[in-house]
């Protein structure tokens, strides 16, 4: 592995330098974060949309749709910043990694609830008529969400390890045992 040369970073990215200094790259990096989170609002919002509308024939004004799905997904990052603002600096920058690391754990584990059925509905010829997944596309889909629930299963004992579940001697066994089924 190569060593980083600090030296030659300094002399030959001084703006890149300067700008890390000054904090702009934690604001660039809060606005993708939002963005991010806007963009995944509002595919839950057109993916709500279809399935109120089209499978169980709820109605809903669309400014109170994006009202409602908008606001829910920032509750959680409003209440993390308020919990920790009286925090030392370095405590809010933990507290809101961990609310990061959680968040992205989270979606782990919910992404398969929402990716079997859809796989199931989209394979459906009566469900979807014409429009239903060709083979290649089926295929691809179902060797990826197994993939993805094998890995997430894989990963379990880490998690119940952070999230202070189980301690580190048990989550070892645990992952020991489901690596021999």
């Amino acid at each position: 592995m190569a060593k980083l040369n600090t030296k030659k970073v300094k002399q030959d990215f001084p703006i890149l330098i300067s700008v890390a200094k000054t904090g702009i790259l934690s604001v660039l990096f809060a606005v993708a974060l939002l963005a991010s989170d806007q963009n995944s609002t509002i595919t839950g919002t057109l993916t709500d949309q279809v399935v109120m509308e089209g499978f169980i024939h709820l109605k809903m004004p669309l400014w109170a749709r994006r009202l409602f799905t908008r606001l829910l997904s920032v509750i959680p990052v409003i209440m993390g910043i308020l919990m920790t603002a009286k925090d030392s600096i370095s405590e809010q920058h933990f507290a809101r990694n961990m609310l990061l690391e959680n968040s992205q754990v989270f979606l782990a584990f919910a992404v398969p609830f929402s990716i079997v059925p859809l796989l199931i509905m989209t394979d459906d010829k009566r469900t979807m008529g014409q429009f239903n997944n060709r083979k290649i596309w089926s295929i691809l889909g179902w060797v990826s969400s197994i993939i993805l629930i094998f890995l997430n299963l894989c990963n379990l004992s880490a998690i119940s390890v952070s999230f202070n579940m189980m301690p580190k001697r048990d989550a070892v066994v645990f992952w020991l045992m489901w690596s021999l089924c």
